[in-house]
């Protein structure tokens, strides 16, 4: 298992960049304690994404834990810099059950293709997004 933090990992000619993330701004519970921890979030990515750039890395995967947006699906600082570093496809999960399926950004967003990737979301399908 290879952990990821502030950095990326190659397979073959793709950087697989990512951060764990976190509540984006716009949820309704979005609070000052969230956002020194989404800010946080978003310099490991950004860093992540630059070495990626750095190292001539063309074609980039995202990978996150929470979901890239808030629940409105608004664009986000995670969002922006998917799309500012070309991400082609974005991961990512946090999200179960039916409730939470219906508050996953599903789809091109901006140029990047996001998937909701959560076990029971999947059915325990593998999912190929390559």
């Amino acid at each position: 298992m290879i952990f990821l933090q502030n950095d990326f990992y190659a397979a073959d000619n793709i950087a697989i960049c990512g951060c764990r993330g976190w509540v984006c701004p716009g949820s309704d519970e979005f609070t000052q304690h969230d956002n020194k921890i989404y800010e946080r979030e978003m310099l490991r990515l950004e860093f992540s994404l630059s070495a990626a750039e750095k190292m001539g890395f063309e074609r980039i995967v995202g990978m996150m834990h929470y979901p890239p947006t808030n629940d409105r699906m608004q664009n986000s600082g995670f969002t922006e810099l998917f799309s500012k570093y070309k991400v082609e496809k974005v991961v990512y999960g946090h999200l179960h059950g039916k409730d939470g399926y219906k508050n996953g950004l599903k789809g091109v967003m901006n140029g990047v293709e996001y998937y909701l990737t959560s076990l029971d979301y999947l059915q325990c399908k593998p999912l190929q997004i390559i």
